[in-house]
């Protein structure tokens, strides 16, 4: 049997249904595709974002001390030494004002008299016992500045 255009009865039927699911197929494929560069677009986003995030100060002041690039060449009292006992709170109890057990870490030449005594303090050699261990109840100074002070003496103790 024909219908009014000359074809077999079913034929258009296939006809459009092979046109819907063509256009389907292509449809889904272009969603697929949309979906996957959003998916890509998203991550890149995300990526971009976190490396902005992560970027941080690169001045020398805002950096931590590096132990392994500890500098222990021409140490100075005023250069070096005496900011080692500021930044470790070391004047709270050795200031000219306090001068617990007698050792005064603010001017040069008390410290100069002293650094026998306030190396072992610092450093905690074996067998130090805690009472003697500085600075009392803190933690202890950073081997790079027990390094500093060992050179700063051995270096003649300069001002």
């Amino acid at each position: 049997m024909k219908d009014k255009w000359g074809n077999k009865s079913g034929c258009i039927i296939r006809k459009v249904f092979c046109v819907v699911y063509v256009f389907d197929c292509r449809i889904k494929k272009h969603l697929f595709t949309f979906v996957i560069m959003k998916l890509i677009s998203i991550l890149f986003i995300l990526t971009l974002f976190q490396m902005l995030s992560s970027c941080v100060s690169n001045k020398e002041e805002d950096l931590p001390k590096n132990p392994n690039n500890c500098d222990t060449l021409a140490m100075s009292y005023a250069g070096d030494i005496a900011s080692l006992f500021k930044n470790n709170r070391c004047l709270d109890c050795h200031s000219s004002q306090t001068a617990t057990a007698g050792i005064i870490l603010d001017n040069y030449q008390s410290v100069v008299n002293n650094a026998d005594k306030i190396y072992p303090a610092i450093s905690w050699p074996a067998g130090t016992p805690p009472g003697k261990q500085m600075p009392v109840g803190g933690p202890k100074v950073s081997q790079c500045e027990i390094d500093q002070f060992a050179a700063w003496m051995n270096q003649g103790k300069q001002p």
